[in-house]
């Protein structure tokens, strides 16, 4: 009778542990899916399609300013030693600035790759960001080769350092 008792009790326990491994492998949202997400999201936040108003404009500033570390380093291949540390609120800013010169603009990001640390706490990403903006009579189509470094922190992926790529155009 024990042993039936232990054979069972073991067996419910080897199911349970099948159940949660299984809802971790096939439903559970991957780190790298959300990393993804995340890159998703901060373009639909920086899109403008027209004329908005100023506090629009400032807290969809703000807003895409949260996907990034307290600090982000901003790097560029034409200077090696790199642009120099921003803060949210600088990021924030210049954000702002950039939306005010254009009357529509979208950031898409293609191409990426995504690995992330065994340990679950960083993340190396490259793409290709597209930058496209209209405005004043004029049109910008910039595409640009990108990594970043990512980190996650109470449980979102935060960029803590960009570096830009020129594209090689033939």
């Amino acid at each position: 009778m024990k042993r039936k008792l232990l054979l069972t009790g073991s067996a419910v326990l080897l199911l349970a542990a099948l159940a949660v491994g299984a809802y971790f492998l096939f439903f559970a949202e991957k780190e790298d899916a959300r990393i993804r997400r995340g890159f998703n999201e901060l373009s639909e936040t920086v899109r403008k399609n027209g004329n908005e108003g100023m506090l629009v404009a400032l807290e969809k500033a703000k807003t895409a300013s949260k996907f990034f570390d307290d600090y982000c380093t901003l790097r560029l291949d034409q200077i090696p030693q790199g642009v120099g540390v921003m803060s949210r609120d600088n990021v924030a800013s210049n954000t702002a600035l950039l939306r005010k010169y254009f009357n529509t603009m979208r950031i898409s990001f293609y191409d990426m790759a995504v690995l992330v640390d065994p340990g679950g706490k960083e993340a190396q990403v490259t793409f290709t960001a597209v930058f496209k903006g209209s405005g004043a009579g004029r049109s910008l189509e910039e595409p640009r080769e990108m990594d970043a470094e990512l980190v996650k922190k109470n449980g979102r992926w935060l960029i803590r350092t960009l570096a830009f790529r020129e594209v090689i155009r033939k």
